[in-house]
């Protein structure tokens, strides 16, 4: 009887044992994928309008702000989509003195990983806006920001850095006249802590 408790309490301590060693393997081949993780980082960002305003001046804000990046779901390939939530602040040198913007996006960002390091993406949003400058395309006050961005972002450890450019767009859906909008050719980068 003895020898049967000692021969039971054997193979619980391997079952243990093994389960132990299971569990790591698992836990080390199902590290999430650098698509799937979520990030909370900052940007800077510029634009070249695309055109002159009144007086040959153009609109270039230079913008700087925090970027959530929440991706929908845990996928199993190299597709995946986030929701990234951009409060920002601006600055605008125009008229010979300092103009200001400032908002939140909700941008819809489209991820293909690359490589196991490297993700491109598309990504597209809007967001309510308040400018302080007053040109013969935009009037002041309330506005939409919208854009539409290409991206790269490459992972280094627990962090990442991004690049991106894409077209954006402000105009006041018609609240207020003028609302001709202001387009512009922006360029950026990001740096963001993963978890």
């Amino acid at each position: 009887m003895q020898h049967l408790f000692c021969q039971l309490f054997l193979a619980l301590l391997i079952t243990l044992a093994m389960l132990s060693y299971s569990q790591k393997v698992i836990a080390q081949k199902t590290e999430v994928k650098f698509i799937n993780q979520k990030s909370l980082g900052a940007f800077v960002s510029t634009g070249f309008a695309l055109y002159a305003i009144e007086n040959g001046e153009k609109y270039q804000p230079i913008l700087i702000g925090g970027v959530l990046h929440l991706p929908f779901y845990q996928t199993h390939g190299k597709f995946n989509v986030a929701i990234d939530l951009m409060p920002q602040f601006g600055i605008v040198p125009y008229n010979n003195k300092m103009e200001y913007e400032f908002g939140f996006n909700f941008i819809f960002n489209f991820g293909f990983q690359v490589t196991e390091n490297s993700i491109l993406s598309i990504s597209i949003g809007s967001g309510p806006h308040y400018i302080t400058s007053s040109n013969d395309r935009q009037a002041p006050g309330f506005i939409f920001s919208d854009h539409l961005n290409i991206g790269y972002r490459h992972k280094f450890k627990s962090w990442q850095a991004g690049f991106s450019s894409g077209i954006r767009h402000v105009s006041n859906a018609g609240l207020e006249e003028p609302n001709l909008g202001i387009d512009s050719l922006g360029v950026g980068i990001s740096v963001a802590k993963l978890f």
